[in-house]
């Protein structure tokens, strides 16, 4: 078999052959074939990573350089890698791309992951995000949601206008609570409630109280 393969390659011709991955060290696999035990390197087209106890396909050049063109069995359960050397791109010119996975979808990068498009839409029963920072920069921002549930340490808030509209309000402040504004107006159709320990109120100019009647004591 190995005279029939020499002949061959003496000949100009590239040999194809299966064989079976018996190693793997990095640089290389090891196949054993009907020809012996070679090495030969995964072919840049071949993009899944062969495994031992694969069945490949192999072909063999007069120089002597061995490629695995493809996997074609796979004896375990195991995970198929994709492993492609250098940056890989895929470019699809017309259509569509979709990728369906049942028990799940992973993005890892220790860098940068950048998402460019149109219009982006995500559905999901739950959602957990989880940053040391957040920047969002936009024009317009419209949310709904049935509960809010916010805890913060802190909150700063810079707004040219601010317009709230409630059913009920209600807060608690432990601790200081302050305004100040050029001008604050507060009206209650009913009844407008102000107690405390110590009620104090100044003016500089002028104190009005106006009422049918007036209370005091």
């Amino acid at each position: 078999m190995k005279d029939n393969l020499a002949a061959r390659l003496q000949s100009g011709e590239v040999v194809q052959e299966t064989g079976v991955v018996v190693g793997n060290d990095g640089e290389g696999f090891s196949v054993r074939g009907g020809s012996g035990t070679y090495r030969a390197r995964r072919a840049v087209s071949c993009l899944v990573e062969p495994e031992c106890e694969d069945v490949v396909l192999v072909a063999t050049f007069q120089s002597g350089a061995c490629y695995v063109l493809a996997v074609l069995e796979r004896a375990g359960a195991g995970a198929t890698r994709i492993v492609a050397e250098g940056d890989l791109e895929m470019n699809v010119p017309r259509g569509g791309f979709s990728v369906t996975a049942r028990e799940g979808i992973e993005l890892v990068s220790p860098k940068d992951v950048s998402v460019v498009a149109a219009a982006t839409k995500v559905n999901s029963v739950t959602a957990d995000v989880a940053v040391q920072r957040l920047t969002i920069v936009g024009r317009y921002l419209q949310s709904e949601f049935e509960r809010i549930k916010t805890f913060a340490r802190s909150l700063d808030a810079v707004v040219g206008r601010f317009s709230q509209r409630a059913k009920s309000s209600y807060r608690r402040v432990d601790g200081l609570d302050q305004l100040r504004a050029e001008q604050v107006d507060h009206r209650a159709d009913k009844t407008l409630n102000l107690h405390g320990a110590n009620t104090l109120m100044t003016a500089e100019q002028l104190v009005k109280v106006d009422g049918e009647q007036i209370h005091v004591g």
